[in-house]
């Protein structure tokens, strides 16, 4: 064989290889690239069940978290103003609306919107479209003739009385006819509630009594109820601007303290409140725990159809 022959075929052979080489890098890279397709394929179907999967199981870490933390029991304190004074509309209601808490505003034939140092009809309407309440306080009035007055100007009436200190005495016909009767600890009462009986016996306290922040800080540890009062009776519930937000301020400091109204009391403390917050609970666990098993099977699905 001529040296120009053998040179051909080492040329040839070379360009064999190199092309051999060359078409299996080739292949190699077309199936990386069709393997990388295969699963970002795969992973694009999958990233938004992995996705909600993982936000479920956060949500329901911290519902279980919450539920322990709240099954402990929650305190709760009622603002009630013992006299629908002027004062409540004018600056009151503004700083309230503020922490996005409501009050209750006793009312009676003397104290009644519309009178001499109260707010008049008009404002007790946008306060009470805000969420605030109005009961009755005991004058030595029926809360019949009060409810009637009321309804006269279009103002609903809670079935509530409230009794100023001293007033409150357990035979008083005017305590029969109500829901919610509020008192001072009159009749040997425990100004902390706990329980509804067969009816709702809440203890008030003035907003400047003193030990006023102990008597809170038992509330909180306790889980139970206070009413705070302020209003024309005394000096320990004269309103003051600048001490009623700090009292905003040291009820809010209180992550288990909720300012409620009165009808929010069955459904905030006592058995009521206990069966229909563990009910809640479970009902949204198993509902999240339903949809998990269903994202999880989803989840197999997208597997056992890229393993074909």
């Amino acid at each position: 064989m001529s040296k120009n022959a053998l040179k051909f075929l080492c040329v040839l052979l070379a360009l064999c290889v190199c092309g051999a080489f060359a078409l299996n890098m080739y292949m190699d890279k077309k199936e990386q690239e069709e393997i990388r397709l295969y699963y970002e394929k795969m992973n694009e179907e999958l990233l938004p069940i992995q996705d909600e999967m993982f936000a479920l199981r956060n949500e329901l870490t911290e519902l279980e978290a919450f539920y322990e933390k709240e099954k402990e029991g929650k305190a709760t304190i009622q603002i009630l103003f013992t006299a629908p004074m002027a004062v409540i509309y004018e600056e009151v209601y503004p700083v309230m609306e503020d922490y996005e808490y409501v009050g209750v505003i006793a009312i009676s034939e003397e104290y009644f919107p519309g009178n001499a140092g109260c707010i008049d009809v008009n404002e007790a309407k946008i306060l009470e479209e805000a969420g605030w309440q109005f009961c009755v306080r005991y004058d030595g009035n029926s809360y019949q003739r009060v409810a009637q007055m009321a309804q006269e100007i279009g103002i609903a009436l809670q079935s509530a009385m409230y009794f100023p200190n001293g007033t409150f005495e357990e035979d008083l016909d005017a305590a029969e006819s109500v829901d919610f009767v509020i008192h001072h600890g009159e009749s040997g009462r425990q100004l902390l509630t706990f329980t509804k009986e067969d009816k709702w016996y809440l203890g008030a306290l003035g907003w400047f009594s003193m030990g006023v922040s102990d008597i809170l800080e038992e509330v909180v540890e306790q889980g139970a109820n206070i009413v705070y009062t302020i209003g024309p009776d005394g000096t320990e519930e004269m309103y003051e601007d600048g001490q009623f937000e700090k009292m905003l301020n040291k009820i809010t400091a209180f992550e288990t303290l909720v300012v409620t109204d009165l009808t929010s009391l069955d459904t905030m403390q006592g058995d009521e409140a206990d069966e229909s917050f563990v009910t809640n609970y479970q009902d949204r666990k198993q509902k999240m725990n339903a949809r998990l098993e269903e994202l999880q099977k989803l989840e197999q699905e997208v597997y056992e159809k890229y393993r074909k």
